[in-house]
């Protein structure tokens, strides 16, 4: 799950978690960007008292979302390493999360319809997610692999 550069700690593991969390903060920030000045865009024809209250409203739930985002992964990244999970539980969970995938994906559908005037607030949560994640030094799922690493004798 984590590769096997992880161990050793050099050049190529750095380069390869730096190249994909900056990758998907690249993608998830454009996203939000191209979100963003849509709903600008969408109220720029209102009247000016009603404009700036609609994009101050949408910025404060923008900047909430990635607040929120921002604590909660910090939260369960200390959960995680406090009590890392052994490494057959770490299989389990895996597999269960990916027999459970394609239901909850068509399940996410129609809420994602009502959820569309709040696309921008929740990908600034996710963004808070994944930069959250991105400055851990030490990743929880590599603490179980250690462990593994360990139980194998290597």
């Amino acid at each position: 799950m984590v590769g096997t550069t992880w161990y050793r700690r050099g050049f190529a593991y750095w380069f390869r978690r730096v190249t994909v969390s900056g990758f998907s903060v690249l993608v998830v920030g454009g996203v939000f960007a191209l979100v963003l000045y849509g709903f600008f865009d969408l109220v720029s024809g209102m009247p000016p008292l009603w404009r700036a209250v609609c994009r101050v409203a949408y910025c404060a739930l923008c900047l909430a979302g990635g607040i929120w985002g921002w604590t909660r992964a910090r939260r369960q990244i200390r959960r995680k390493t406090a009590a890392p999970p052994t490494p057959e539980q770490s299989g389990a969970r895996s597999s269960a999360a990916q027999s459970a995938t394609p239901g909850q994906a068509m399940a996410g559908r129609l809420p994602a319809l009502f959820l569309l005037p709040f696309v921008a607030p929740l990908l600034a949560w996710f963004l808070g997610l994944l930069l959250a994640g991105a400055f851990v030094r030490v990743l929880p799922a590599e603490i179980t692999a250690r462990r593994a690493m360990e139980a194998h004798g290597a």
